[in-house]
Order: C-alpha cells, then structure tokens, then sequence
C-alpha cells in the first residue's frame, strides 16, 4: 500500500530543464506509485532502497518543438518505513546517489529498443539526474527525470468494457506489439492492462513500462510469443481465462 504521494511541488512547479537545451512544463499528474529496489538486498551498505515514481503530461516550453506533448516520469528515493519522520540529517544518512536499478533499467530498455527502432515503444526524448534538496523527502538521495514521446491511444485499463469484437481486435495488433519486443530481445515482467496502450485508428498497441525489463543476451534465454501471453497480461477470450502471473505486488510496487 503506498504510504503517501512523495514527489514535492517543488519538483513540479517551474518547468524542467534537460541537457538537450529543452525545457518542459509538468502538466497532470497521471499517477504515482512505490517500489521495493529488489537488487537492494544485495547492497554492502546494507539501505533497503526505496523509490517513488510519479507520471504526468508534460508540455514543451523551451526548444525547437513548442508545444510538444510528452510523458515525464520523476523517479526518486524515499525514506523507508518507519524512517520518514527522523529528521533530515539523520535521513541524509540513507541516501543514495546512484539511481536504483529499475531507474536505470527503463532508460537503458528504451534507449536499447529506440536504437533498434522498435515500433511498440515510446521514444526516449531525454533523461537528467539530479539530487534531493534538504526539504524533500531524502535529503541528497537521487531523482531522476525521465521524458519520452506521448504515444497515441489510450489505456487498456478497460478493456473489458469494449465489444467483443474490438477485443478480438486488439488482442492482434497486442501479439503483433509484444512479438516485435521479442524479436527485439526485450521481456517486459510488469504484464497489466494499464501498461499496453491502444490506437484505435491506426490498430497499433504499445507497451509501456520497462523498469521491470530484461534485455535479452543469450539466445537460450530469447522469448518467442505463446498464445499464453494474452492471458498473462489480462487479454483472454473470456475474462475467466485471465491468470494471475508476475503480477506488480511480487515486485514490491504499491
């Protein structure tokens, strides 16, 4: 269960700047959600890691494409529970300065499957590093700001609420998306509704999402699509045949 929304309004309320020379303004928030860094039990300094991660729409303000809509993640650390009401020195102790690996994992999914030209993601337009102010949650510990494109369609939130035949429809252009992801060696591990988006126009899904990701190395360890994949990520024919898989609550979101 999240215990609150972390990202301050300090963070939000002039726009952000990135190294490419653009600055976006942060519009609404879509969502914000906790995580458990799993490779943090492997950490010699023993801090169990902790990061928040809010959603929003952004506009660009500054740079060759005003106007421009985009999505922007802020990732950042925050005290673990039964911490968040040391005081701020004591917290600075907990933090940590290199962004956890789901961090690091998202842009370096995208930044692969960009390079590849995968057609099922969202491009990667920029991604800064920064660190925490002594007012915010975990003085010194990182935030990272994560931009990429705005793709067409909506959530596939629900999808139960559709015709049978968009359904049937969806579920092709769902097979041709995740196919090509494969084909791409990427395994996305985070198989919910909320994270495939739907143009309808054009009949085209994209999958979103990629700090619980694998990028494929071996070819013992390559996937290949299986008609299972509609039921692991809540698409079956029948709303019965969903199965519960590798669902987000095994990776510590809330």
């Amino acid at each position: 269960m999240k215990r609150r929304d972390w990202i301050p309004e300090q963070l939000i309320e002039r726009p952000v700047p990135f190294r490419d020379g653009t600055e976006w303004s942060v519009l609404e928030k879509i969502s914000e959600k906790e995580f458990l860094d799993q490779d943090g039990g492997d950490r010699s300094d023993g801090i169990i890691l902790i990061e928040a991660q809010a959603t929003y729409h952004a506009l660009q303000t500054k740079g060759p494409s005003l106007g421009k809509e985009g999505i922007l993640k802020i990732r950042m650390q925050v005290p673990p529970p039964g911490t968040e009401y040391w005081e701020p020195e004591q917290r600075r102790h907990l933090a940590v300065l290199e962004p956890g690996f789901i961090s690091q994992q998202e842009i370096l999914s995208l930044q692969f499957l960009n390079k590849r030209k995968c057609s099922a993601t969202p491009e990667l337009y920029a991604y800064d590093l920064d660190y925490q102010r002594p007012s915010m949650p975990l003085p010194g510990g990182y935030v990272v700001y994560v931009l990429m494109e705005k793709v067409p369609g909506e959530s596939l939130r629900e999808f139960w609420d559709r015709p049978r035949d968009e359904r049937r429809k969806i579920r092709v252009a769902f097979k041709e998306a995740l196919s090509e992801l494969y084909h791409h060696d990427v395994v996305p591990w985070d198989p919910r509704l909320e994270n495939i988006h739907y143009d309808e126009k054009n009949n085209k899904c994209y999958i979103l999402d990629y700090e619980q990701s694998t990028i494929v190395f071996e070819d013992d360890d390559r996937e290949k699509w299986d008609d299972y994949e509609w039921r692991r990520w809540g698409l079956g024919e029948d709303r019965d045949d969903d199965v519960l898989f590798l669902t987000s609550d095994m990776f510590g979101v809330t």
